[in-house]
C-alpha cells in the first residue's frame, strides 16, 4: 500500500501490549475500548483485524483452523481507576469511575485503557479520525496529530503518520526515531521487533538494535523470551530467544505462540501442544485451539467443546463450554448457547459459573470491573460490572 490510509487496521489495532494477548484460541470482537495485538496462530507474527463491540478494530490471535468467532473477550490496559466507556446515547467515548461515576465527559470517537496516568483516544478531524494522548483530567498531553497509535508501553508510543510510516514517541512527544516503516509492535521488556528487507531484530528503548536482524520473523519478548522464526531446510521454523539473541529453543515448530507461566504453544502437524523454556514438550501436541496460559490455565478446545488444562496438561476444567476463553483476576470469560443465541458469563478457577451467560458480549475483568453488552429486547446497552455481575455502569 503506497496509501498511509491502507496501513491504519494494521497499527490502530495495536494498543496493547502484546502480553495482554492470548496465543491462539481467540478471534472476534474486543468490548474494551482498547484492542489488543497478538501473534496469529496460523502464521505467527501475522495479525487478523476484526471489529471490536466499542466500535474499535482488535488485532487477535488468528484460530488454527484460521476461522474466527464472534466475540473474544480481553484484558483491558490496567493501571487506571478510570474505565473508558460508550455512550450510545450520546454516541461517544468517555471515562467512568469505579463507582460508575462520569469524570471524562463522553466526547471522543475512540477511547482506549488509561496506563501510567495516559490514554489514547481519537477525535473526528478535517482528514477523519485523529489519535491523541490525554490525561486523568480528560486534558490533552499530545494533541490528536496520529493517523493511528498504541498505548504507552516501556515509556513509548508507537504511532503511525498520515504518511504511512511509523515512528516512537515519549509522552512529551519527542520523537525516539524517525518515521519509518520497520516499526509494528509497541516495547515490551525494554525491546520491539525492527524490520528491514524480510529480516527482523530488536531495538532497545534508546533506538539502539541490540539484536541483529537475522530472523524471518520476531514476536514481543514475555517473561524474558520471545518467539523468533528461521529458514530450515527452506521451511520457516519457529522457537524461543532470549534477550541477547540467543536461541534457547531451537528453529523447529511450525507456529509458536506467546511464552507465559513458564510454557508457550508450539505447533506441529497441524496441532498445538506446550513446551517449557528447555524446550521440553511439557503438554503433547493434541488441541487444534489454545490460548497462552493466564493465572494457571489454558483455554482449549476438546472434541467440540472448551475447557481448561492446568500447566501440567490435566483437565482442569472439564470441556462443556461452547466458547472459552483465558483467565483474568481469576475469572474466565465461557460462551453458551442459550436459545440458539451465544450468551456470555465468567466461570472462576474452580469450574464454577460465577456469573452466568446472560450477556451478548463480555471482556476479561481488569482492575475489578468487566465491560459487557446487556441484550433487553430488540436493544443492547453498554454496561460495567464488578465481579459479582453488580451493575456499576450502563449506557442509558
Amino acid at each position: 500500500m503506497k496509501d498511509g490510509r491502507g496501513l491504519k487496521p494494521a497499527l490502530v489495532v495495536m494498543i496493547a501490549l502484546l502480553l495482554a494477548a492470548s496465543v491462539a484460541a481467540v478471534a472476534g470482537c474486543s468490548s474494551s475500548g482498547d484492542a489488543a495485538t497478538s501473534s496469529s496462530a496460523t502464521t505467527p507474527g501475522s495479525a487478523s483485524t476484526s471489529a471490536a463491540i466499542s466500535g474499535s478494530a482488535s488485532t487477535t490471535a488468528g484460530t488454527a483452523a484460521g476461522s474466527s468467532h464472534s466475540t473474544a473477550p480481553r484484558t483491558a490496559g490496567a493501571g487506571s481507576d478510570l474505565f473508558p466507556v460508550l455512550s450510545n446515547a450520546k454516541g461517544a467515548y468517555g471515562y467512568v469511575d469505579k463507582t460508575g461515576k462520569t469524570v471524562i465527559e463522553p466526547q471522543f470517537v475512540y477511547a482506549g485503557s488509561f496506563k501510567d496516568g495516559i490514554a489514547m483516544v481519537a477525535v473526528n478531524g478535517t482528514v477523519g479520525a485523529m489519535y491523541g494522548y490525554i490525561g486523568t483530567d480528560g486534558k490533552w498531553i499530545i494533541e490528536p496529530n496520529f493517523y493511528a497509535g498504541t498505548s504507552f508501553s516501556d515509556g513509548f508510543a508507537l504511532v503511525q503518520t498520515f504518511d504511512g510510516k511509523m515512528q516512537f514517541i515519549d509522552a512529551q512527544d519527542n520523537k525516539l526515531v524517525e518515521p519509518s516503516t520497520a516499526y509494528s509492535l509497541p516495547f515490551s521488556e525494554g525491546l520491539t521487533p525492527i524490520q528491514e528487507d524480510g529480516k527482523f531484530g530488536y531495538m532497545d528503548t534508546k533506538a539502539k538494535t541490540v539484536i541483529p536482524l537475522q530472523f524471518t520473523d520476531a514476536q514481543s519478548f514475555s517473561d524474558g523470551l520471545a518467539g523468533a522464526a528461521a529458514k530450515v531446510n527452506g521451511a520457516t521454523k519457529y522457537g524461543l530467544i532470549d534477550t541477547t539473541g540467543k536461541w534457547v529453543v531451537q528453529p523447529q515448530y511450525d507456529g509458536i505462540g506467546r511464552y507465559s507461566d513458564g510454557l508457550a504453544a508450539v505447533l506441529v502437524n497441524g496441532k498445538w501442544g506446550f513446551i517449557d523454556a528447555n524446550g521440553t514438550m511439557v503438554i503433547q501436541p493434541q488441541y487444534s485451539l489454545v490460548e497462552a496460559f493466564a493465572d494457571g490455565f489454558s483455554a482449549v478446545q476438546i472434541g467440540d467443546k472448551y475447557g481448561y488444562i492446568d500447566t501440567k496438561g490435566q483437565v482442569a476444567i472439564q470441556p462443556q463450554f461452547y466458547w472459552a476463553y483465558g483467565f483474568s483476576e481469576g475469572l474466565g470469560v465461557i460462551d453458551q448457547r442459550v436459545g440458539g443465541v451465544e450468551k456470555y458469563g465468567y466461570v472462576d478457577t474452580t469450574g464454577k459459573v460465577v456469573i452466568e451467560p446472560t450477556y451478548a458480549a463480555a471482556e476479561a475483568f481488569s482492575n475489578g470491573l468487566a465491560r459487557v453488552q446487556v441484550q433487553s429486547g430488540d436493544s443492547t446497552k453498554n454496561a460495567l460490572i464488578d465481579e459479582t455481575g453488580k451493575v456499576v455502569w450502563q449506557d442509558q
